[in-house]
């Protein structure tokens, strides 16, 4: 479980600048197994703490009464943990080790008075890292990931909306000193039915959702289902 906090500012109407906090609350891996084996069977926990830091920027490339187009591009910071101090303890950091460039397009679409069609793509080029853990140094980079989803939002009321989100992931192989690791591919694919409320006052609005994540299926990545809770405020 984990908490992340944004920021962001508009320079103008079309142009904003935002930085992105993410603090790892909980990791922990708990097993189940057969009566009789339980010895085999220690439950694991990960890092808690700063996460890597995120800071990015959107350009309205184009708006209408239908449609609107933002470009964006992004910098990801390794201020979290890096898997190379895990302790004997720990399964996981807080953080990837390593820095990433980003970019993608997002598109809202209005189809019916009461019914928002949105899209993603974004791809990251994760940066080479050098770890060094007991003694022995290697250079590793993860393969670049590539994401893609959909949003379509329904307006119960004028304060209730309901929707459903959709998204694909994919990330190619990992290299370490300039080798190729088999089977270091991951992918996932998972659904999040949704429910929106908007707290309107004369000062500021509020937007708070909720939803619960789907696993659809994957590889190499761990089935991450579960409730998500955002609070976005205007200022």
């Amino acid at each position: 479980s984990g908490m992340y906090l944004r920021g962001e500012y508009a320079f103008t109407n079309a142009l904003s600048f935002g930085i992105a906090v993410p603090f790892i609350l909980d990791q922990k891996i708990e097993y189940n197994p057969a009566s009789g084996y339980e010895s085999f069977f220690e439950n694991e926990s990960g890092e808690t703490g700063l996460g890597d830091i995120y800071v990015s920027a959107w350009y309205q490339l184009l708006k209408n009464e239908k449609m609107s187009l933002q470009g964006a591009l992004g910098y990801q910071l390794a201020t979290g943990s890096s898997p190379e101090d895990v302790g004997e303890n720990n399964f996981s950091s807080t953080g990837s080790g390593h820095t990433a460039i980003d970019g993608g397009l997002n598109i809202d679409f209005l189809a019916a008075s009461k019914i928002l069609i949105s899209g993603y793509g974004n791809y990251t080029i994760n940066q080479e890292a050098s770890f060094s853990s007991d003694g022995y140094s290697w250079d590793e980079k993860q393969g670049n990931d590539f994401m893609v989803g959909g949003r379509a939002t329904m307006s119960a009321t004028p304060l209730l909306s309901l929707g459903l989100h959709l998204t694909m992931y994919t990330s190619g192989k990992t290299e370490v000193d300039g080798e190729s690791i088999d089977d270091s591919e991951s992918k996932f694919t998972r659904l999040t039915p949704m429910v929106g409320y908007k707290i309107q006052t004369p000062g500021y609005t509020a937007h708070i959702s909720g939803g619960y994540r789907i696993p659809l299926g994957g590889q190499n990545y761990s089935k991450r289902n579960g409730f998500t809770i955002n609070i976005t405020a205007f200022f």
